[in-house]
């Protein structure tokens, strides 16, 4: 059976208004508390050798994708971590800032939110003293710690905001694919590809996360309907998407932001794609010891890139 989000999930057992009204109360989350801003060119000093740039949020999170690909956890975690880091460092708190001019800070702060999401969102507990042995040594338990104190705070302890992979769900179970569960399948999870595929784009916090789930999903559709024998819903499906997100989808704004989502400006940042693990066994903590899983295999995956 094919793994569900429990935003999926729950929103089967909604009527059309209570998820419209879900959506709404979404978009005003995400143009609010959840808003991001462009901390990487408006901080100050941003012309420095260590201050923090576009390569080294992309390569932190190229990282996140092998990490959880490899513990076997669900590719939308790193998309949670990655909402968690940027409202992090646009928050401008005193904290955010020495992290903006710091890339092994940065690196640690990405590291604390991928941790923070796994914690909050998985099955399992990943253990602190893997993410110690994973920095190689570079930082302490305490580091991690004392980082994450600083996150919550930051952040206002407010965690669970929408992404684009909840509107995506959202959108979908209201469109009419006429009880045909497995084109609805479809589409959703070439729009969630769309999204894990281009999330390291930094362009893309221009964007609230309702217009990028938009796009993909969009882009799903056609994919969907590129087949002749379907073909002939891709006009109902599209006028639907278009009245429940109250978008213009010939907007000169998304097509802009489709070309990202669709790799035409930019090249897939991670080649492959394993499917979310299943959530139906009791919750583990992942440590040192874990099977094939050893730790020659994860120190293989320290995140070096960044710094160096």
């Amino acid at each position: 059976m094919q793994h569900k989000s429990n935003i999926e999930a729950n929103t089967m057992y909604m009527d059309r208004e209570q998820v419209l009204d879900r959506i709404k109360v979404m978009k005003i989350q995400e143009a609010t508390s959840y808003r991001c801003s462009d901390y990487i060119n408006n901080t100050p000093d941003s012309s420095s050798s260590n201050h923090v740039d576009v390569w080294c949020r992309k390569k932190m999170i190229e990282w996140c994708y092998q990490v959880v690909d490899f513990i076997e956890f669900s590719r939308e975690t790193v998309i949670i971590a990655v909402s968690y880091l940027d409202r992090f460092m646009s928050s401008r708190s005193e904290r955010a800032l020495q992290v903006s001019r710091n890339r092994n800070e940065f690196q640690l702060a990405m590291m604390t939110c991928l941790y923070t999401a796994i914690k909050l969102h998985e099955p399992k507990v990943i253990d602190m003293k893997l993410l110690v042995e994973l920095s190689r040594n570079s930082y302490t338990q305490e580091d991690f710690k004392q980082m994450e104190v600083d996150l919550l705070t930051s952040l206002n302890w407010l965690l669970n905001g929408p992404t684009a992979i909840s509107f995506i769900e959202h959108y979908a179970v209201l469109l009419p694919f006429e009880g045909h569960d497995m084109h609805m399948e479809v589409a959703i999870e070439t729009a969630k590809y769309q999204v894990e595929m281009c999330i390291a784009h930094y362009g893309l916090l221009q964007y609230n996360p309702s217009q990028i789930g938009l796009a993909a999903l969009v882009d799903g559709i056609k994919s969907l309907t590129a087949v002749p024998t379907l073909a002939s819903k891709r006009p109902k499906l599209l006028s639907a998407l278009q009245q429940i997100s109250g978008t213009n989808l010939a907007s000169a704004s998304l097509r802009s932001l489709q070309r990202i989502v669709t790799f035409k400006d930019t090249l897939p940042l991670i080649q492959s794609r394993r499917n979310s693990a299943p959530r139906y066994y009791q919750p583990k903590t992942i440590n040192r010891r874990r099977g094939s899983n050893n730790m020659k295999q994860m120190q293989a995956l320290s995140p070096r890139s960044c710094t160096h």
